[in-house]
């Protein structure tokens, strides 16, 4: 935080972004408002602001354009002696309008020019209840409410626990959680599963450890924040270390093995150094890659149109793909190496209609609410959406007469698919909302059952089961077939699979580069 004048701070990220907030009229209650972003290379955003129209706050001022980075402008129109927007205007000239009635918001209007209404009930849909200022519950179109119970604890010797909220839902699944003094949750279980969270003293918002369902996860952090170390299960850990700007200058992967990085002076990066070879950079003074080359010295050069959209990029033996834009960064056209064109059209919510190349269109069309509702290909075939009229939830996909069905459980979980051939499969969920089974008519079950940290423990069907067996870092480390027949896989401290074996004790090995990349493979013969 710096307080350069009077009337203006500015606030730092550990990303070096400024925000720059500044008080507009000299009167002591007028608030601070944001007029300028601004990151590490000096691209800014600045907000414009003119007097406002409130009778009630007469030295308020209100927003009348934003001017992005390249130039380009959002512009704020108001209704007559009100600070209520009346529409936004962008680069292209699109609008969309907003009305209202007594204040509220009545009417959305979109750059297509589709309306959306807003009603609010005079006593009506939405039941809201509190106790001490505190949600109680919520209830809406006449469903069973969510309720909310709170229980605070006052006491001077329990950093913990300060206050617990209980949410149960219209299942009547109950999820607790408890936070500490500094409103951070230390708790939280929900349907058999616990998650605990404590924080380092000095920084209480940064967890130190965080245990779900019996497993640990710990973690270290400098005096700005910047995580040093993750420690998983099974002693796996990451380590981090950082320069002055907060940008990562070393990662030691749970082997040990050293990754550097190097920045120029706006922070920008120039170098990645593996532990086999490393990668260069060349950036321009808007912080864009300019020129990338890789271990083996192969260069790729990128150009950019004025809002920062690459136009060009070129790789060795001429290889170079083009590519064109509007001025809201809408991709128009892309021209492969082969000197190809497939060129692109948008509606005005920019929902692409059109796809052409070699003569040929794809065309798309979208609904009110910008879903997908049909794709014609290039040789005029349909293939056509249908959806929810309430939740957008899509309920069929037809294509030549084939049609297939979706219908859903309240909370959005899929209840039913159809095929085509009319076959209906049901799908039922745990009590964690976990796929269990799976139905069909003459059909025995599939069932799913997991483990405790949610993986895939079986799958059952009339043939018999399928088990999975996971390590502490959820790996699958065993399955074991329907016949008895158990394989088995290792891995190195890096999750890289070193081994799988097969039953009889038939073995294929990999192994690694110390940057991860595969270097071999052996299998049960011995062959390489």
């Amino acid at each position: 935080l710096n307080k350069p004048t009077a009337n203006k701070f500015t606030i730092t990220t550990k990303g070096q972004i400024v925000y720059t907030y500044e008080k507009l009229s000299g009167t002591s209650n007028f608030p601070y408002v944001l007029v300028s972003i601004h990151d590490r290379n000096n691209n800014m955003m600045t907000i414009q602001y003119e007097a406002g129209q409130d009778p009630e706050h007469p030295d308020y001022k209100r927003i009348v354009s934003v001017t992005g980075t390249a130039g380009r402008k959002l512009q704020f129109f108001y209704h007559t002696s009100s600070d209520l927007i009346d529409y936004i205007k962008d680069p292209m000239g699109r609008k969309v309008y907003f009305t209202y009635d007594n204040g509220l918001l009545k009417t959305f209007k979109d750059a297509k020019g589709q309306v959306t209404t807003y009603n609010y009930g005079t006593g009506s849909e939405a039941f809201n209840t509190y106790e001490d200022r505190k949600l109680a519950s919520s209830k809406t179109n006449g469903n069973q409410p969510t309720q909310y119970a709170y229980n605070r604890n006052y006491g001077q010797n329990t950093p913990n626990n300060y206050i617990t909220t209980t949410i149960t839902d219209p299942n009547n699944k109950t999820a607790e959680i408890q936070y500490n003094k500094a409103g951070n949750p230390n708790h939280i279980a929900k349907n058999n599963n616990t998650v605990n969270i404590t924080y380092k003293a000095t920084q209480p918002d940064l967890p130190e450890n965080i245990e779900i369902n019996g497993k640990n996860t710990s973690y270290i952090y400098d005096n700005k924040g910047n995580l040093t170390k993750a420690t998983l299960p099974m002693g796996v850990s990451y380590r981090y270390e950082y320069n002055t700007l907060n940008d990562v200058t070393k990662f030691t992967d749970p082997k040990g093995n050293e990754y550097t990085y190097e920045y120029d002076n706006h922070g920008n990066l120039i170098k990645v150094t593996t532990p086999r070879s490393a990668s260069n950079f060349m950036v321009n003074s808007k912080g864009q890659v300019t020129k990338a080359t890789n271990p083996m010295g192969i260069a790729v050069n990128y150009n950019y149109d004025t809002y920062g959209n690459i136009i060009k990029t070129q790789a060795p033996e001429g290889i170079t793909v083009q590519s064109t834009y509007d001025i809201i960064s809408r991709l128009l056209s892309v021209t492969n190496p082969n000197g190809h064109t497939v060129n692109y059209q948008y509606d005005n919510n920019d929902n692409m209609l059109k796809e052409t190349f070699n003569g040929q269109h794809t065309q798309y069309a979208f609904d009110a609410n910008n879903n997908l509702t049909s794709i014609i290909n290039a040789k005029g075939f349909a293939t056509n959406m249908d959806y929810d009229f309430d939740n957008d939830l899509l309920k069929e996909v037809s294509f030549e007469g084939a049609t297939d069905k979706y219908t859903y459980y309240d909370d959005g979980k899929a209840k039913t698919y159809t095929d085509p051939k009319g076959t209906v499969f049901t799908y039922s969920y745990d009590n964690q909302d976990r796929l269990k089974t799976i139905s069909a008519p003459g059909a025995n079950p599939i069932s799913y059952t997991y483990d405790a940290h949610n993986n895939i423990e079986s799958v059952s069907n009339s043939n018999g089961t399928i088990s999975y067996v996971y390590d502490d870092l959820n790996r699958l480390i065993s399955t074991t077939d329907y016949y008895n027949n158990t394989i088995q896989y290792s891995y190195d401290l890096n999750s890289n699979l070193t081994a799988i074996t097969y039953p009889g004790n038939k073995k294929v090995d990999y192994t690694y580069y110390n940057d991860n990349l595969l270097e071999s493979v052996t299998d049960w013969m011995g062959n390489t």
